[in-house]
């Protein structure tokens, strides 16, 4: 695939200022630290970074966006918890935009600081809403099933600004998966519009309303808790509809 043709820097453009908009909110601190004990929270952030704000017309999540929270979050405290000063959990949720020949789709990756008293990109570790863990940044890059399309994302997987603006690497998937475009529905959550993001389906933290943010936070949560536990006690959450198509 060629930068350089008309369609491909249209939605470079557009996808830098959604990646300029990511990097104000969501990254405006490397790190978000969570107490071991505060699982709720901790959902709730993976929660939103993954699917979204849940869906309230229905209830919340779906029964398989719950479990694939409680998985991811099940991982990220085993990865850190023997390694971890004060049981402190420390993450950082970033997004990869993409396009391919015929699609546009972001996709968020959880990054994991697996050794606090050693900040080093060698320490961190990145998930996919498919559960599946990157030993780091460059791992990612190399082990990936995305399809072949562009890539515009963060250098090294972290938000950093220079000038108010925030450093962005391109990149390429050379890769050939008939079966990408289902391995990524989780993703496709964010949703698209025209050359970019849908910014009205975003999940993008506004400082301004932090106390808000909190409370929403929390409903995510108890939301993610209550629907665990009916998952176990075996009673119908609801019925499973396929994933919106990217």
């Amino acid at each position: 695939m060629d930068w350089d043709e008309e369609e491909n820097l249209a939605w470079e453009l557009v996808a830098r200022a959604a990646q300029q908009r990511f990097a104000e909110s969501w990254g405006s601190r490397k790190w978000e630290v969570f107490l071991q004990s505060e699982r709720t929270l901790l959902e709730a952030r993976v929660g939103l970074a993954v699917f979204g704000p849940p869906d309230e017309q229905h209830g919340g999540y779906r029964q398989k966006q719950v479990k694939t929270i409680t998985k991811l979050c099940d991982m990220i405290v085993k990865k850190t918890r023997n390694y971890t000063n004060l049981g402190q959990v420390k993450i950082a949720c970033i997004f990869v935009s993409a396009k391919s020949k015929k699609e546009r789709f972001t996709f968020p990756l959880i990054r994991v600081l697996k050794y606090d008293y050693a900040d080093d990109v060698r320490n961190h570790r990145f998930f996919d809403s498919n559960c599946h863990m990157y030993s780091g940044w460059d791992d990612f890059l190399r082990q990936n099933k995305l399809p072949q399309c562009l890539l515009l994302y963060p250098t090294n997987g972290i938000y950093t600004l220079k000038n108010g603006n925030v450093r962005l690497v391109r990149g390429e998937s050379r890769r050939w998966f008939s079966t990408a475009v289902t391995t990524l529905r989780p993703w496709a959550s964010l949703g698209l519009s025209g050359f970019g993001l849908d910014s009205s389906r975003v999940p993008v933290v506004n400082h301004v309303v932090a106390g808000t943010a909190m409370k929403g936070a929390l409903f995510i949560a108890r939301n993610v808790s209550t629907k665990r536990s009916r998952v176990r006690e075996g009673e119908a959450v609801e019925k499973e509809t396929d994933a919106e198509q990217l």
